[in-house]
């Protein structure tokens, strides 16, 4: 009889255990089981990224091809894909226009350049234009949801000081 009193003695002591450290939040554990992939959901979409992407190579070929320079006309034709892009996406566009304006441009310089990237300073070009890409889309983006706020504000509105 003894050892039955002990075992029910440790149940007894494992449940208080449990209890206390049990949480009664039941998001704490979706949170927890969601993990990064939950977090990275809110923060960037499938859809937002699909139409930066398709903005930003839109500019790139159409404004982009149509200037001299392969890296400059490149960055400008990001820049307008972004500002596209700003005018009719929701608020705060950045990271969506940041990823596809860096992969759009490093892209459209290796493929411009496969000799280069083939044979030597390739990868220093690509990732200029990675970064110099994805700063154009942002500040696109920037510039031309600044324009769609401009454009829907009330006009009778003081501005924010």
């Amino acid at each position: 009889m003894g050892e039955r009193e002990r075992q029910l003695d440790r149940t007894a002591d494992t449940d208080e255990f449990e209890l206390e450290l049990g949480s009664d939040d039941p998001t704490a554990e979706s949170d927890a089981r969601g993990g990064l992939r939950g977090r990275l959901g809110t923060i960037l979409t499938t859809r937002e990224l699909i139409g930066a992407f398709l903005t930003t190579v839109l500019g790139l070929v159409f404004v982009g091809g149509f200037l001299p320079l392969a890296l400059i006309g490149g960055l400008v034709g990001v820049f307008a894909g972004g500002f596209a892009y700003g005018v009719g996406a929701g608020s705060r566009p950045y990271l969506p226009l940041a990823v596809a304006g860096g992969l759009a441009t490093a892209a459209w310089q290796v493929l411009n350049n496969i000799a280069l990237t083939l044979l030597g300073p390739g990868v220093p070009l690509a990732t200029i234009a990675l970064v110099g890409g994805a700063l154009a889309a942002v500040a696109g983006g920037y510039f031309g949801r600044d324009l769609r706020h401009g454009l829907t504000r009330d006009l009778g509105e003081d501005r924010p000081r």
